[in-house]
């Protein structure tokens, strides 16, 4: 077939049928019990329901995540769901945006059974409730990347394989890889920051003006109709402030692992092995444009990775599908003396084979949150519209802290680039150093109780740690413009009244850098209180 050529039937319907199930799993419960990434789900449950109260992202509040990272969510806060069925809904959503997308790769680029299993892992990885890895956890934590990841996916698709017995159509697919890029721009700007140039250069390399055009004009309409909905140019112009402040903060530069160590730990090196053989093998047996893209994506794929929490190698499935196609394509092809067919098909599954262990485990996701026993189980939130959002008890509620034993020094003088390990202060005042390993939300829990308790409910109060999530666990007031995530300089302690300084935070990286630049700042803090589990500071 060529002009002739049609969908197969059978493609959109897999695809609609996976989305069915996916929302009889992830709906029918009316829970997300959650077990791992507390803080993260936090994290987003503010931020999504800072948007349902008429906040604008950006402006009315700082965070580097685009928009459509939180919107989905709000969006169905605002028609009066609660937030575990409006992250169960906002996924799903995600996951019909991306269905037609997956229907057109899937019959152009793939074809027949391989189309259908690409569109259902990626709808399966775009609907899950972890963020993949290997521990068999529940969590909505670090969605979003999932959800860039799969549009990823989709753009590898286009720029990477050839027409699959059709007629190129290079309108659709310039539309299509536009939305993908506007909607990574919107959602992650790493993603797009990264992918964007070299999309550019592929499509120019190829000569093929009519997808880029299409391609550019699609991603215009995409900043046009976000600076419609989410606030003009104003948005954009405290979006570019909130992405140059957390560049150049110090806070967090990265979530994980270095990049070094993302190419080659043992539990890395086999899939950077992978990448590198297909860009070989591409080249050996006469696929040089494939080869140029491939090494062209590869960087990107490497520093996507290493900028995602868990450093999930999620590249790997479009690298295998790819491999499978050129498997098709290599009759009478030779790599160093080997035949072409038979170096990719094993190419390709063994790259599949490496993440299968991240999709076994977003596959199981859904159906290890129905299981959740109610029993074994809190709700995270005070209030009962909310009350599908919970906890495992066991996890909640022994609070257990690393702690730095004093009296022990290390006889070796601190080297140049070596910063001295320093005390915590705020001001004159000394703090311990501690680390909570355990138990977060029962000690947020307690210490937001235990506030209310002594008349601080109605203050305007800054905790200092990554987040403060105490207005979400009792009747604390929200402190205006705070942002969910702390990234970095004193803005949220600008506008507070009393800071919250907690005998015992999540990271004490984040916590010392806190205190910095409160030390740094003109603004100058004294003791006003001690409470069980914190310090209240006052300004002097």
């Amino acid at each position: 077939m060529s002009d002739t050529f049609r969908l197969s039937w059978r493609l959109p319907l897999v695809l609609i049928g996976v989305l069915l199930v996916e929302a009889v799993l992830l709906l029918t419960p009316g829970h997300l019990a959650v077990t791992g990434h507390e803080v993260d789900v936090l994290h987003a449950t503010e931020a999504a329901l800072r948007l349902s109260m008429g906040q604008a992202q950006h402006i009315d509040f700082m965070t580097p995540l685009g928009v459509l990272a939180f919107w989905p969510i709000a969006f169905f806060l605002d028609l009066g769901f609660g937030i575990s069925t409006a992250n169960m809904a906002g996924n799903l959503l995600i996951g019909a945006f991306f269905l037609p997308c997956l229907v057109w790769v899937g019959a152009r680029r793939f074809g027949g059974n391989l189309g259908i299993f690409f569109g259902v892992l990626t709808l399966i990885m775009v609907t899950a409730v972890v963020y993949g890895g290997e521990q068999a956890t529940v969590s909505m934590s670090m969605y979003y990347n999932r959800w860039g990841w799969a549009a990823v996916f989709v753009i590898a698709a286009l720029i990477l394989l050839p027409e699959v017995d059709a007629a190129p159509r290079p309108r659709v697919d310039g539309l299509v890889i536009g939305l993908m890029l506007g909607f990574l721009l919107l959602l992650k700007a790493t993603f797009f920051v990264v992918l964007a140039p070299m999309v550019a250069l592929v499509l120019i390399i190829d000569r093929s003006w009519t997808r880029l055009a299409v391609c550019i004009l699609a991603g215009l309409f995409v900043c046009l109709l976000a600076s419609v909905v989410f606030g003009g140019l104003e948005f954009w112009r405290h979006y570019l402030l909130d992405l140059l402040f957390v560049s150049g903060s110090e806070v967090r530069p990265r979530p994980g692992k270095e990049f070094t160590e993302v190419l080659a730990l043992p539990s890395f090196f086999p899939g950077t092995i992978c990448l590198l053989a297909a860009i070989v093998g591409l080249r050996s047996a006469g696929f040089s444009r494939d080869g140029l893209v491939l090494f062209l994506l590869a960087p990107g794929f490497a520093y996507i990775t290493y900028q995602n929490w868990g450093n999930d190698t999620k590249w790997l499935v479009p690298l295998g599908f790819a491999c499978l196609v050129w498997s098709r394509n290599m009759a009478g092809a030779r790599v160093y003396g080997w035949d072409g067919r038979s170096y990719f098909l094993v190419l390709g599954w063994v790259s599949l084979g490496l993440i299968t262990p991240s999709f076994v485990n977003m596959v199981s996701s859904p159906i290890r949150n129905m299981a959740a026993p109610g029993d074994g189980y809190v709700s995270i939130m005070s209030d009962p519209l909310h009350a599908g959002l919970i906890i495992e008890r066991k996890r909640s509620f022994v609070a257990e802290a690393m702690v730095v034993i004093d009296g022990v020094v290390d006889p070796a003088p601190v080297l140049e680039d070596e910063e001295p390990d320093e005390s915590l202060r705020l001001g004159a005042f000394e703090i311990d150093k501690c680390t909570l390993k355990t138990g977060y939300y029962g000690l947020m829990r307690a210490m937001a109780d235990d506030l209310v308790a002594a008349g601080y409910g109605d203050k305007r109060l800054a905790l200092v740690d990554v987040a403060n999530p105490m207005p979400l666990m009792a009747e604390v007031a929200r402190l205006d413009y705070a942002s969910p995530w702390y990234y970095g300089g004193t803005r949220d302690a600008d506008g507070a009244e009393f800071l919250v300084v907690p005998k015992c935070p999540i990271s004490q990286p984040t916590f010392r850098a806190y205190l910095n630049a409160l030390n740094a700042a003109e603004t100058r803090w004294q003791l006003a209180d001690t409470r069980e589990h914190a310090w209240i500071f006052k300004r002097r």
